[in-house]
């Protein structure tokens, strides 16, 4: 994708929230739910006339009525078993039965030449033939008594029942409809913040790098995006260092964990910007005591944990049990008395980190950081001949864990530091 596309697109992205796109889709969405609701609404409004239609709310709810009981014995009382059709105009999902005849609303009958009767029915806006006397009977209204439930003290109770419960409901989704509400114009204007935010960077980096792009930017021979910083800019870089270097800024174009970090591993996409290979580094400084004590032997002199370059220092009293680590913890404490800088207030929640993969080490840890002179030999001889401990990293020893975040959260010094789950199964993947 060129740059010249990339801007379009986001510039396409930022436009002004007052520009609404087509909600066509959104609107498909909540048709369901707009539908049940008018339609309750429609039962309650209509009490009557949904009675008289063969509906009602408890009917609608699947309570067994009484009425629906009489009305599947109402056949006996006429002169067939089924009413005979003319036609229907509509389409009905069920065959025309002397219920749906004594409860239609619609009850238009005309006297034919023969003697028998013309008779159009709600259901299907169908068109009927009834003798003379099953036209009587319905006239007496009594097969309309038999089916109607409020002729039962059953179906009426049933009834309540069911408009109780659905004003329960309706009140409970007038509380879910303001929390929902309250909820929407809170993410509306955190997500319009965030566009103002990007917009901002976006007008910098533009302004820094021209929209240069470099397709060849590699972290260990894998390709990633980025945009390069102007020469004006550079230049302090490159003076400072003795040598040609450009700073770089990552791409939109997300860079997925891979390895043991792979979606199909962990359960989700995960992505880094210019790490190496994982988005935390976690080392304790048990191990790096065990450490120092043998290059001391050695007639070396003790190193710092900078050398490692972790993320996250833990303060571990047990060397290399960090090996096992499978899953942890990190969480503000409600107590100050086991470290003096341990944050005050406990508001954020605690941080969840799958812990996939040992760190390998390369030879970097032997260079100095404040004085940039490299060992020849140290603390790379001395951790070679113990820590080769990963079957998957052969040639490297280990020290550190790589750590995935399963959210975003804070993290500080004095936090509490938990495992909450080990494992012996640990094997780096490239």
């Amino acid at each position: 994708m060129s740059s010249t596309q990339e801007k379009n697109d986001l510039e396409q992205a930022s436009h002004s929230t007052n520009e609404r796109p087509d909600y066509h889709i959104i609107s498909r969405f909540f048709i369901p739910s707009e539908f049940n609701l008018t339609s309750t609404l429609e039962l309650l409004l209509s009490y009557q006339t949904v009675l008289q239609a063969d509906i009602n709310l408890a009917r609608l709810f699947e309570f067994p009525l009484a009425s629906d009981h009489k009305a599947a014995g109402l056949a006996s009382l006429f002169t067939s078993t089924e009413p005979c059709v003319l036609g229907i105009e509509e389409i009905s999902d069920a065959s025309i039965s002397w219920a749906d005849v004594v409860r239609s609303p619609l009850y238009d009958a005309e006297l034919q030449g023969n003697g028998t009767y013309h008779v159009r029915i709600q259901k299907g806006n169908a068109l009927l033939e009834l003798s003379k006397v099953d036209h009587d009977f319905i006239g007496t209204k009594i097969p309309r008594q038999l089916v109607d439930p409020h002729s039962y003290l059953s179906d009426l109770v049933s009834e309540i029942t069911a408009t109780q419960s659905t004003f329960e409901h309706i009140t409970s989704w007038q509380e879910i409809i303001v929390q929902l509400s309250i909820a929407a114009k809170d993410l509306l204007a955190n997500l319009t913040e965030r566009v103002e935010i990007l917009k901002e960077k976006h007008s910098a980096l533009e302004a820094h790098t021209g929209n240069q792009k470099d397709a060849g930017v590699k972290i260990w021979g894998h390709d990633t995006y980025g945009y390069i910083y102007s020469d004006e800019i550079n230049a302090a870089f490159s003076s400072f260092l003795d040598y040609p270097v450009a700073l770089v800024y990552k791409g939109p174009e997300p860079r997925v964990v891979q390895g043991n970090g792979s979606p199909d591993r962990v359960g989700r996409v995960q992505t880094i910007n210019f790490p190496d290979e994982f988005p935390v580094l976690i080392a304790s400084d048990a191990p790096l005591k065990e450490l120092n004590t043998r290059l001391i032997s050695n007639g070396v002199d003790p190193i710092t944990i900078e050398r490692f370059r972790p993320n996250i220092i833990v303060r571990g009293e047990k060397p290399w049990i960090e090996d096992l680590w499978k899953l942890v913890r990190i969480k503000a404490t409600p107590s100050k008395d086991w470290c003096d800088d341990a944050p005050q207030e406990v508001e954020q929640e605690p941080l969840f980190m799958d812990i996939v993969t040992r760190c390998g080490r390369c030879q970097v840890p032997n260079v100095d950081p404040d004085s940039a002179v490299k060992h020849k030999k140290q603390p790379w001889d001395t951790l070679v001949s113990y820590r080769r401990v990963d079957a998957g990293l052969k040639y490297k020893p280990c020290f550190g864990m790589m750590g995935m975040p399963r959210k975003e959260g804070v993290v500080e010094v004095g936090m509490r530091f938990e495992v909450l789950e080990e494992t012996t199964e640990h094997r780096y993947i490239m």
